[in-house]
């Protein structure tokens, strides 16, 4: 009876937080919706031309060619894990086929699809699962640090951060990233999961340059959002990279951990528009947000179109 209880308790919880999730992205979008509506007398679109879609196109071409960037990440940390020689085509060719399921509700099919790389590597289930445990802290603490440096900085909002506690809280996640890839290995060597005697883990091989490569992947994300806002608006995308860098970071954050939200959707978008207006104009910042959504459709579309032409390794019809 107990057992029952536990599990309904369990079972509300997720729902609460599910429907939490749903709720703000709702509001989200009718935000964004209602913003459009309210300007919709000042918003001009007619500079937008054949160049500006061209200029999606491209970006959307790069962007897909940047998230090579988390695949490679992705094969470090399932060696991290102890499997064994993950061939990267493979690791692309698979991340790519299961990226684009974050746009499902619920933003986390893409994770449960790369549990059949099973049937490809000499891995465990649990193996691929601490691989994306891993993956979900590298790209929060990758994210995450570079909002707080910007806001640091620019000193944003109004509180400054100091650098003393900037350079506190970036010891904090580097401890606590290092207890939990520790920690999570050992209790899956203890349990049988992880090859004892595998000695190919490293924190220097596997895990500093899978999460250099998410930091890299945010640069250029962010690179995108200021070639279009420079296109937009004529703002100096060089001179407020840094600015724009914090911007976007903070809004793929908070998407990013909004449950819910499928890839962000709506959230990333709505604290796009309100980061930028002071830089750029209401009407030019909802353009711009929405155009970088564009580019991250076409950027995820055309990733999984390049895994498809990856060819995968060849399963047994038994194993199948």
């Amino acid at each position: 009876m107990a057992l029952d209880t536990k599990i309904l308790h369990k079972a509300w919880i997720k729902r609460l937080i599910r429907g939490g999730g749903y709720i703000l992205l709702i509001a989200c979008i009718g935000f964004l919706l209602s913003r459009l509506w309210s300007i919709r007398q000042t918003l001009s679109l007619e500079h937008l031309g054949w160049d500006t879609l061209l200029l999606i196109l491209l970006c959307g071409l790069s962007f897909a060619l940047s998230q090579l960037l988390l695949s490679t990440a992705w094969q470090l940390l399932l060696k991290w894990w102890g499997v064994s020689k993950p061939k990267l085509s493979w690791c692309h060719s698979l991340y790519g086929r299961t990226q684009i399921a974050k746009y499902l509700p619920g933003n986390v099919f893409h994770f449960a699809g790369r549990q059949m790389a099973t049937k490809y590597f000499s891995a465990s289930q649990a193996a691929i699962a601490g691989a994306s445990l891993l993956e979900i802290l590298g790209l929060f603490l990758s994210s995450g640090l570079l909002a707080l440096a910007g806001m640091a900085y620019y000193r944003l909002p109004h509180a400054a951060i100091s650098p003393e506690a900037l350079l506190a809280m970036l010891a904090c996640a580097v401890f606590i990233l290092l207890m939990i890839s520790f920690g999570a290995q050992r209790l899956a060597v203890i349990k049988g999961v992880f090859p004892a005697d595998h000695k190919g883990s490293s924190m220097l091989k596997q895990i500093l340059p899978a999460y250099s490569l998410y930091a890299l992947f945010f640069l250029i994300y962010s690179a995108h959002m200021a070639v279009l806002i420079q296109h937009i608006s004529g703002l100096d995308c060089i001179e407020n990279f840094g600015r724009l860098l914090t911007l976007v970071s903070i809004a793929w954050l908070a998407g990013y951990i909004a449950p819910g939200a499928p890839g962000g959707l709506g959230v990333r978008e709505a604290l796009l528009v309100l980061g930028l207006t002071p830089l750029i104009g209401e009407a030019d910042a909802i353009i711009a947000a929405f155009s970088l959504r564009i580019v991250t459709l076409l950027g995820d579309l055309f990733f999984f179109l390049l895994a498809l032409k990856i060819p995968l390794p060849t399963i047994k019809k038994a194993e199948s």
